[in-house]
C-alpha cells in the first residue's frame, strides 16, 4: 500500500479526545492509551517514513476557521471528528495525500502510485475516494480518500456544514454539535461540481473497513491481513466490510482477485 518510492511520509494522529454521540456508541470498545503509545512506537521502529504526533488542542479554532469558516469544530453532530480529520491534513508534510481512518486495510499495493498518476493526470482534480471493496462508486466517504491540499485551499472554506435553522438551535440547546459530518458537507461540494472529484480505478486493489470491536481478539488476524495485501480473498468476502466469517471458514480457498465480477 504505501512503497517507499510513491510515499514519502507515514503521518499517525493520536486523537485523546472523549468520543461523543453515536460514534462513541458505535465505538465503546477501545484500547488503553499507553496501548496505543506502545503500538505507535512499535510501527515507528518497522519504518522511518513513520511519524506520529498528538492532536494539538490549541489549534482547534485556526484549523476549523480555515477549512469551514467557522470555529470551535471538533465532531460533528453524531461525533464524527472534523478538527482530528483536518488537523491531520493541515500536518502532513505533502499536498498529496492519502487520508485513512485507523480501522481501513488495502489489498494490493497499487493504490498509491495510482493516486499519485491520477492527481499528476488532472490539474483540476481535488479529492478522490480510494476504491472500495465489493461496492460500486457511491457517495463520499472520508474513510479513506486522496486530495490535493494546494488545489482545496484555493476553494475554502467547504460549505454546507452547518445544519439548517430549526436542528442548529436543537443541537446547541441540547449541548450537541450543530453541523454535519465533514464528508456530508463535501458529497455536496462535489456533487455541485464546485469541488472536482472522482473514483479511483486502481485495477485490482481495494480498502476494506474493519470493525476494531472484535479484531484484537483473532488471533488469525494478522495473517488474514498478510493475505490481503496479496489479494488473496476468501470468496466468503463479499462487501466493504470484513467479515470475519468468511475468513475463519476459508482461510485456504482464497480469491486472488481483490474484487468480484
Amino acid at each position: 500500500m504505501f512503497p517507499p518510492e510513491t510515499v514519502d511520509e507515514i503521518l499517525l494522529v493520536l486523537d485523546r479526545m472523549p468520543t461523543s454521540g453515536r460514534i462513541a456508541s458505535l465505538h465503546q470498545f477501545s484500547f488503553r492509551e499507553d496501548q496505543i503509545e506502545t503500538a505507535l512506537r512499535e510501527v515507528a521502529a518497522m519504518d522511518s517514513r513513520v511519524r506520529c504526533i498528538d492532536l494539538d488542542k490549541a489549534r482547534i479554532d485556526r484549523v476549523s476557521q480555515k477549512y469551514f469558516g467557522m470555529k470551535g469544530l471538533i465532531r460533528c453532530q453524531g461525533g464524527t471528528p472534523i478538527f482530528p480529520f483536518f488537523f491531520a491534513i493541515e500536518e502532513a508534510r505533502n499536498s498529496l495525500i492519502i487520508k485513512l481512518d485507523s480501522d481501513m486495510v488495502f489489498s494490493g499495493k497499487g493504490i498509491a502510485t495510482a493516486t499519485v498518476d491520477a492527481f499528476a493526470a488532472d490539474p483540476a482534480l481535488v479529492l478522490m475516494n480510494l476504491p472500495r471493496f465489493g461496492l460500486a462508486p457511491q457517495v463520499f466517504s472520508t474513510r479513506a480518500f486522496a486530495l490535493d491540499r494546494h488545489r482545496l485551499e484555493a476553494l475554502l472554506p467547504i460549505r454546507h456544514l452547518r445544519l439548517d435553522p430549526i436542528r442548529y438551535f436543537h443541537r446547541l440547546l441540547t449541548g450537541r454539535a450543530p453541523c454535519k459530518a465533514p464528508e456530508q458537507a463535501l458529497e455536496r461540494e462535489t456533487k455541485s461540481g464546485r469541488i472536482k472529484h472522482a473514483w479511483l480505478d486502481s485495477g485490482k486493489d481495494s480498502s476494506l473497513h474493519v470493525t476494531l470491536s472484535w479484531w484484537p481478539g483473532l488471533k488469525d488476524f494478522p495473517s488474514w491481513i498478510n493475505a490481503l495485501e496479496v489479494g488473496n480473498i476468501p470468496r466468503g468476502q463479499q462487501n466493504w466490510d470484513f467479515q470475519v466469517s468468511a475468513w475463519e471458514s476459508d482461510t485456504t480457498s482464497h480469491n486472488k482477485s481483490a474484487n468480484h465480477d
